[in-house]
């Protein structure tokens, strides 16, 4: 056991609320909303002005390694060794979620730019915008990843060892995580396709000021609608005179009709070629976009994107390989990763926390591991369509190129 006091945490004042008084948490005034470019700032003009810049200056490292205020030193007057990495492996998960908020934002406003010319026109982004986009969505991606790596740090921690401390943790709890609600919401998690927690929705866990940023977050445009305008406006979706509808109807059409004449042709059995013909029949339902029906799964929840969006992703998936789909075909890749690699991490996290405290109740009064199970679930995927997309692929024979149809 380690002796370790509180003598030892540096004198440093700390950037984020701590402290031995819940109401100190509690009433601090959090920035959360990744405001880098306060009154201290210099975009670059004259260095003469600015102090002498170190390592730790720049870093505010003093400040940031003095936000560790373990409990068991408060309550025990030692601290349970292994609380240290605790904490430090939940700070580096806030610290890496500002991170993916940053880029979150930035991404948004490329989608959210005007014409110069008319402050009243969206202003689609280009290829160049795209390929942005695509970098930092990749960059999302990167942190992810490492995240769902840093799980295996805390999987060093024995259950025996958090039992030191866990029991002084309570009410707090990784389910009071504000920033991870906000980069849910700002991907564009609908609020009816969360779990309640202990019956109650999520936004109980918070305090007025932290709802006043949820709120925030959900009334503007999220990263999922803006890519549904983006998709729906492609303007091949609407080339005259043959729209890109059209052409795919026939294009499939004759690849199904291809696959079944092949097989009639080997098929001597009436019941088999009966059964065949039900086979393209089913095919044509499924393969085909009928407008009403696509409405209705969308009401059901079944699919995200409307009905033109989702012509958008089958234009770009089809014809990937053209230059000029390079960058839209990268951000749907990418859209659909991060939506993977995010229920990798709920996974992952949810086994750790099983190994951890088996069916215990959570420090924040959910059901623990039932509770972060039930969100490895598709309704949490927020760009669900992209995963099914390879229904309505075609061979590339099939596909119509580009120049015949597309003006």
């Amino acid at each position: 056991m380690s002796t370790y006091t509180s003598e030892s945490v540096t004198d440093n004042k700390c950037p984020f609320p701590h402290g031995n008084n819940d109401n100190e948490i509690n009433n601090s005034n959090k920035n959360v909303s990744g405001n880098i470019n306060g009154n201290e700032a210099n975009s670059g003009g004259n260095n003469a002005e600015l102090p002498a810049m170190s390592y730790e200056t720049y870093l505010q490292v003093n400040k940031l390694l003095s936000c560790h205020r373990p409990r068991s030193i408060v309550f025990n007057g030692r601290m349970a060794h292994d609380e240290h990495l605790f904490i430090i492996i939940h700070q580096a998960f806030e610290l890496w979620f500002q991170a993916i908020l940053f880029e979150i934002d930035s991404i948004r406003e490329i989608f959210m730019r005007k014409d110069p010319n008319d402050a009243n026109k969206d202003l689609d982004p280009d290829e160049n915008s795209l390929r942005v986009v695509a970098d930092r969505l990749s960059r999302i991606v990167t942190i992810w990843n490492l995240l769902t790596q840093q799980i295996t740090v805390i999987e060093t921690m024995s259950p025996l060892n958090f039992m030191e401390f866990r029991g002084l943790l309570s009410p707090a709890s990784g389910f009071q995580s504000l920033q991870f609600r906000l980069i849910e919401n700002k991907l564009g998690l609908k609020h009816e396709k969360r779990n309640t927690c202990g019956g109650q929705p999520y936004t109980e866990q918070f305090d007025v000021n932290e709802n006043q940023l949820l709120k925030k977050s959900t009334d503007e445009f999220t990263l999922f609608f803006l890519v549904e305008r983006w998709l729906s406006r492609l303007p091949e979706l609407h080339a005259k005179p043959t729209n890109f509808l059209n052409i795919y109807t026939e294009a499939m059409k004759s690849y199904l009709g291809h696959n079944r004449d092949i097989a009639l042709a080997q098929t001597a059995d009436e019941e088999s070629r009966k059964r065949l013909h039900e086979d393209y029949e089913n095919n044509m339902k499924t393969s085909f976009i009928n407008e009403s029906d696509y409405n209705a799964s969308v009401q059901t929840g079944n699919r995200s994107f409307n009905y033109m969006a989702h012509q958008g992703i089958i234009l770009i998936s089809l014809y990937s390989e053209e230059t000029k789909f390079y960058q839209r075909f990268r951000v749907l890749t990418l859209l659909r990763e991060i939506d993977g690699i995010i229920m990798k991490w709920r996974f992952v996290h949810s086994g750790m926390v099983q190994k951890m405290i088996g069916s215990k109740i959570g420090t924040g009064g959910s059901s623990g591991y039932m509770y972060l199970k039930s969100t490895v679930s598709d309704k949490y995927k927020i760009f669900q369509d992209l995963f099914n997309i390879s229904t309505y692929l075609l061979p590339k024979e099939f596909i119509p190129t580009l120049e015949s149809w597309a003006n």
